[in-house]
Order: C-alpha cells, then structure tokens, then sequence
C-alpha cells in the first residue's frame, strides 16, 4: 500500500493538470475577481470560494480521468492476479488523491490570505483542514461513480461537466444566493459542494455550530458516496 501511495503522489506531481486546474485556475480566479469587484468582504468570499473549486477540480474532475484511465489500461483487472486486495488498492490511490487536493487547496488559501492581506488566523487555516479532507474524500469517490458510465475521455469530460456546473452554480461560490430564484436556492439546500464552502467559511469565522453540522452533513455524503462507488466499481470495459 505505501508504494502504490508513493507511485500515485509521483505520478500526480508530474500531471500538468493538477497545476493548472487546481493552482492556476483558483488562485488567478481569486485575484482577479477580488481586483475588479470591489464589494465589501468579497476577497475572503471569492477565496473560501475558490479553494472548495480547487479540490473539486482535483479530487473530482482529475481523478475520474485517471479511474477513466487506469480502467482501460487494465490496471483493475492486473489487481486479480496480485495478492493485493482491490480495497488496498483503492484506499492507497484515494489517500495519496486527498493529500494532493489537502495541499492544493491549502497553498491556494494560503497565497491568497498573503496577497489579499487578509486577517484570517493560522488556527482557522488548521481547522478548515478536516473540511477540506473529508470533502476530497466525497468528490473522489464520486469520481469512481462518474467514470463508471465512461467509455473514454469525451463521456468523462461530458459527464464532469453536468456533475461540476450545477455545483458551481448552485452555491455560493462566486457570488451571494440572496436574491437568486428560490429554486436555486432551495437546490443549494442539498448541494454538498455548497457545505463545503460554508464549512470552510465558518471554519475562518469561527462559528462552532455551522461548522459541526457541515462536517455531519459531508460526511453522511461521504458514506454515501462510499457506498454507492463499492457498488458500481467497474473492474474493465468489459
């Protein structure tokens, strides 16, 4: 388990995807909505905002492609033939995917509190952490679940799409849901990327309350992304 932990963290650092969808893409994201709308506290919105965006694009996006990938390549089916367990497996890839998003979405808080000039404390960076793994968690077995129903990489990015958008735009990630539809924001009552972003929000703030009924709610949709990937995991195309 440890070298299939070390090979994945290897083979993701030299992934040029990861830089750019989960470093580049949040952190300019960040920078330049915070310069060119100058709305009381949006820096600190848009950034919270932009590191949930960071580990969605990572532990959901990236990986069902590498799934989408190690699938067809017949790396599942080797799994057969080796003593090693496919839950072994599995576990080995995730953990060393979660870490990755972890340190992704952290250099993205990070850069942006330092650039921004924004008053958040270390502590509140330590307990956004928790938040942030559990959510990694939930958006890489959903990646399992989505390249299921992949046979190549134009039905990952389509169905990646239909997945990440409503996410997005169902949340209070880029902007605030206060005088949105109410169908919009009765869809963000049962969006989890959107207590995601309340957790780490309330994390930062502070707010003790908020944040244990957002790690309740995540991880209650972790368990059923567990579930639900143990149950359709596809070992080839065939």
């Amino acid at each position: 388990m440890k070298k299939i932990f070390q090979l994945t963290l290897k083979s993701a650092f030299r992934d040029v995807y990861l830089f750019f969808w989960s470093l580049i893409i949040p952190i300019g994201g960040t920078l330049a909505l915070s310069y060119f709308i100058s709305i009381d506290n949006y820096g600190s919105s848009i950034l919270t905002g932009m590191t949930a965006v960071s580990v969605l694009f990572y532990a959901f996006m990236t990986t069902a492609f590498a799934v989408l990938s190690q699938r067809r390549r017949g790396v599942y089916n080797l799994l057969h033939i080796t003593p090693l367990p496919l839950w072994k497996y599995i576990v080995s890839v995730s953990g060393a995917w979660t870490c990755i998003s972890a340190v992704s979405s952290l250099i993205v808080l990070i850069v942006g509190i330092i650039v921004l000039k924004l008053d958040i404390h270390f502590l509140s960076i330590i307990l956004c952490l928790p938040v942030i793994i559990l959510s990694a968690l939930c958006y890489i077995f959903l990646s399992f679940i989505v390249s299921r129903f992949c046979k190549n990489e134009a039905h990952a990015n389509m169905l990646c799409n239909f997945v990440t958008l409503p996410f997005m735009l169902c949340s209070t990630a880029f902007y605030s849901l206060e005088n949105a539809p109410h169908i919009i924001r009765n869809l963000s009552l049962i969006n989890p990327f959107e207590y995601f972003i309340t957790g780490i929000r309330v994390a930062i703030t502070g707010n003790t309350e908020s944040y244990i009924m957002c790690f309740v709610i995540l991880s209650l949709f972790l368990i059923v992304m567990l579930i639900l990937a143990t149950k359709s995991f596809r070992y080839s195309d065939v």
